[in-house]
């Protein structure tokens, strides 16, 4: 069993005032102890040596990863802390208790090593890791999976509402409780947390320090285990227990484990299958009947913009069923999170939506995400429909209004009927005659009859209304609709032509705002958009 210098020092007696100096390596490369005789010839390397200040020999070889523990303090330790690492302790003590200390902290380390070894040979508990690391480690720790689930935990504060993980004291019998949403926002937004990074790494969140190593094989990222630190600083040894710690904890997460599928795993899957218009199965088409029974739904299409992509969807889909009851959410593409949410239970009829947003959104925001609402679900084996719903209300919404992060289908309804209206066809060849005479009026003209004739069916024909909106005067409108009127040479007293151009100037116009948000432009030479 190797250990390093640091591992050496900070595993010594609080009353030993041991001080590490000198050359010291990070790496684990110190055996068993060794009592230095003043005429040695030479450290030999990958051990560490034990003597005093008065008993330094002459030496003239230093060997590879050696390092020295002296009783007391002299100046011709100088040349030795040029060369390799130094602990040094009071010169009160005497070489057998410091001896005997040094091989107390290796033979702690190997046992702890082999303990969790045998931990794993046994079936693996984490949680019996994390208890038996308490040995070797003052710091409190916490696992959580890829969800952000904790999954073990020791030593949490009992004064803490909640840890930086968001699990209060006593989580290692509460598995299952994550990060609050609340708190990813601040947590990602302050450390821009890395799920790539394979070495122990430092975080400080909320003025509570942590060493952090992220569990990752082959087969990607599985969680993170945390030391915590709440009344003392982190100790540089405290990386190679984590190291070992984390590969331990890996292997058990690796570990194959069986489990047992549950009513709501087949609903979601049914629910996925249909989405994908993917063929129903027997217990997928039972779960979706029993479920047609047990409320209302909507269907919410989420999707990260940009720091909420370093999130796990499934933490994402864990959160919402335990924020908001009754809900089923699953991953969608890898990209999006698709939720049907139960709102019958949430707030009388009337006010549902309005109290599903108000949960929604401080979700939303705090995660940097977007979402589209469908219309009420009665029947879930009408969900492809309304999930189409939801992904026309946030890919509308997006386009159309930068603002908000949630976006209802009914109010981008009419945006998504006018888009596909024209079918395969520009919108331009359904321009009749007089439509392109006021077009072509337009380019030579800073007056837009164009604009006019649209303001005009927007306002129902009401002339005070148009003339508001257009900010001119009343009689100057009428003249102008009777010069448009003329060119025009269209009966808008006529419901169908009037539907006609209407539908014709606003697919324009939405085709204009869409160009605008995708950063495209009108080609030259064609019709100008509005």
């Amino acid at each position: 069993m190797k250990v390093s210098p640091q591992l050496i020092c900070e595993g010594l007696p609080a009353e030993f005032e041991a001080q590490l100096s000198g050359a010291s390596p990070l790496e684990e490369t110190l055996e068993a102890p060794e009592l230095l005789a003043t005429d040695a010839p030479e450290l030999r390397g990958g051990r560490i040596f034990v003597t005093s200040a008065d008993r330094l020999p002459r030496l003239t070889k230093l060997g590879q990863g050696c390092a020295l523990l002296c009783i007391g303090d002299t100046r011709r330790l100088d040349w030795f802390r040029r060369h390799c690492a130094v602990i040094t302790v009071s010169p009160s003590l005497d070489f057998y208790t410091v001896f005997s200390a040094v091989q107390q902290v290796f033979l702690r380390i190997g046992n702890w090593v082999l303990d969790t070894y045998q931990i794993l040979e046994d079936g693996g508990s984490i949680q019996s890791m994390l208890e038996a690391s308490a040995a070797v480690t003052p710091a409190s720790m916490i696992v959580v999976d890829s969800s952000f689930d904790c999954i073990a935990s020791t030593g949490l504060r009992a004064d803490s509402a909640e840890s930086p993980e968001g699990v209060p004291d006593g989580a290692a019998e509460e598995a299952g409780r994550r990060l609050p949403l609340s708190q990813v926002d601040q947590y990602l937004a302050s450390y821009n947390l890395s799920m790539s990074e394979k070495e122990p790494f430092a975080l400080e969140f909320d003025q509570l320090q942590s060493l952090n190593v992220n569990l990752i094989d082959a087969n990607g990222y599985h969680g993170c285990l945390s030391f915590l630190y709440y009344d003392r600083s982190m100790r540089p040894g405290d990386s190679f227990i984590a190291r070992h710690l984390a590969r331990m904890v890996l292997r058990c997460v690796s570990q194959p484990r069986g489990k047992t599928e549950t009513r709501n795993d087949i609903l979601k899957r049914a629910l996925s299958n249909l989405i994908e218009n993917l063929p129903l199965g027997t217990l997928e088409l039972a779960a979706l009947q029993a479920a047609s029974s047990n409320g209302t739904y909507v269907c919410v299409l989420m999707r990260p913009q940009r720091r909420s992509r370093e999130l796990p969807l499934s933490y994402i889909c864990n959160s919402l069923e335990e924020d908001i009851p009754g809900t089923i959410a699953f991953e969608y593409k890898q990209t999006s999170v698709a939720a049907f949410i139960r709102i019958d239970r949430l707030a009388p009829e009337g006010s549902r939506r309005d109290e599903l947003e108000r949960r929604l959104l401080p979700i939303l925001v705090s995660l940097d995400m977007k979402a589209g609402m469908s219309d009420h679900v009665s029947n879930p084996l009408e969900a492809r429909s309304y999930f189409l719903q939801a992904s026309i209300a946030l890919d509308k919404g997006s386009c159309l209004q930068e603002g908000p992060s949630l976006y209802r289908f009914q109010d981008y309804a009419l945006a998504e009927l006018l888009e596909n209206c024209t079918g395969e066809m520009p919108v331009e060849l359904y321009f009749t005659s007089g439509l392109r005479r006021l077009f072509a009026h337009d380019k030579n003209s800073a007056t837009s009859y164009v604009q006019t004739m649209s303001e005009y069916l927007k306002h129902n024909m009401n002339v005070t209304h148009t003339a508001q909106a257009l900010f001119i005067h009343r009689s100057t409108l009428i003249d102008r609709l009777e010069r448009i009127r003329s060119l025009l040479d269209e009966d808008l007293e006529d419901p169908d032509e009037r539907l006609r151009l209407e539908m014709v100037l606003r697919a324009l116009e939405l085709r204009g705002q869409l160009r605008n948000q995708l950063g495209g432009y009108s080609q030259s030479g064609s019709i100008p958009l509005m």
